[in-house]
């Protein structure tokens, strides 16, 4: 425990080392003006309420830390049964609690983010036509979210009213009532860091479900990419946090209390904040960049760099003669086709980028060609059956004898001819 106050530097420079930078990200995100019909902009907004958020817990963190490192090396200054002293340490755990509060009501933000922004690259994959996933999955954020703020607040009152006890306490009955609340909130913030870390995978496995539908898609497949890789790295941050909390408090509640933990101080102070505050940062970055990516992904306004590869029109097979030993195989030509360019939406000017984009996909979809092959073009003309035009029938008289019988001769081998019996000139009355 000698060097337990170079931890606590070592936690205060990882929280104060995010705090400028989030902090421009989050004014120039505010100057991002979303369209009415972005597919962007509700996700946007839940990450420009994110970003406060977090600098909010990170400062209050990085207060907290830097009072603890203030009483460790003024240790000589102050004794430990001063009022000032115990009073400065109570208000400590008092701002450590916040802090932690914050830091729970910034994931919630965050996992509702994953989810709008999954939902608005669904939205442009589908031609600005609402997926019918979109409204289960908003609910069901939202109704998780609001479970899990209800338990995050739950905790704080728990531990503010547990750190008033303990420090208030002035008998052995009342010590060891606040060791049993210790204990108790302990697994309370156990169960509250447990159901954070399971909300990430359906995040995560909504992410994945997000790139598999855009992956044919030009324009939003790389932004997908980065909500798969930034909804990975909040899995990994919530995990490790976890597993470090399990391991140093759950374990043995009433142990960690009384005697402290055998976990090595550089796990808490250092490992911890180093995943949770570096990844959360990356994290945020991340999702900046979806926030503003204006030549691809969710965007708001037209841009004229969509260059889609053109796609080579071949004969279908079974519709013509194979050449005959053909000496040099000529290449196939392309078809024409229109460019996805600003040119080629002028006539949907108006109309946010995705549905222009989404219109020029069903443009470029492959018509029905006639079936006309030219000569040498990897197949001859098939000659085409016609039949010949349909002649009258002819008619043969009875001879002058008076016989009944009619004589009808075989009729030329012309298509569509037919035999008729016509009366005899005696017969007719």
């Amino acid at each position: 425990m000698e060097s337990i106050g170079g931890y606590y530097i070592g936690y205060c420079v990882l929280a104060g080392l995010w705090i400028t930078p989030l902090s421009i990200l989050w004014f120039i995100s505010l100057c991002l003006a979303r369209r009415k019909q972005d597919p962007a902009r509700v996700g946007v907004a839940w990450m420009k309420a994110t970003y406060p958020i977090w600098n909010l817990a990170l400062g209050l963190n990085l207060i907290w830390s830097a009072l603890r490192i203030w009483l460790y090396y003024g240790e000589d200054i102050y004794m430990y049964t001063s009022f000032s002293r115990r009073s400065l340490d109570r208000a400590i755990s008092h701002i450590s609690v916040m802090g932690s509060f914050f830091q729970h009501l910034a994931d919630i933000l965050l996992f509702v983010t994953f989810v709008e922004l999954g939902s608005g690259f669904l939205l442009c994959q589908n031609g600005g036509q609402p997926t019918p996933i979109r409204r289960s999955n908003r609910i069901a954020i939202l109704v998780w979210g609001a479970v899990l703020l209800v338990l995050s607040i739950a905790l704080m009152g728990v531990n503010h009213s547990t750190i008033g006890r303990s420090y208030d306490a002035s008998s052995s009955a009342e010590s060891d009532n606040a060791i049993s609340d210790i204990v108790s909130l302990i697994r309370l913030e156990g169960a509250v860091t447990i159901l954070m870390w399971l909300t990430s995978i359906p995040v995560l496995a909504f992410a994945s479900y997000v790139v598999h539908k855009t992956k044919n898609n030009y324009a939003l497949r790389s932004s997908a990419v980065l909500l798969l890789v930034a909804t990975i790295l909040d899995f990994i941050r919530l995990i490790i946090s976890m597993a470090i909390n399990a391991a140093v408090y759950l374990g043995n509640p009433a142990r960690y209390v009384v005697y402290g933990t055998d976990v090595d101080p550089a796990v808490i102070f250092v490992v911890e904040p180093f995943f949770n505050f570096v990844f959360m940062f990356v994290i945020l970055v991340l999702l900046f960049c979806l926030g503003i990516r204006k030549s691809r992904g969710l965007w708001s306004s037209p841009q004229s760099g969509w260059n889609l590869p053109m796609p080579v029109a071949f004969l279908p097979p079974g519709q013509g003669v194979p050449m005959a030993a053909p000496q040099q195989m000529p290449m196939p030509m392309p078809m024409p086709m229109q460019q996805p360019t600003m040119q080629g939406a002028q006539g949907t000017q108006g109309l946010p980028a995705y549905l222009q984009y989404h219109q020029q996909q069903q443009q470029q979809q492959p018509q029905p060609q006639p079936q006309q092959v030219p000569q040498g073009y990897y197949y001859y003309p098939q000659p085409q059956q016609q039949l010949p035009p349909q002649q009258p029938a002819p008619v043969y008289q009875q001879q002058q004898g008076g016989a009944q019988q009619q004589q009808f001769n075989e009729p030329k081998a012309v298509a569509g001819a037919q035999t008729e019996s016509v009366p005899a000139p005696g017969q007719q009355h």
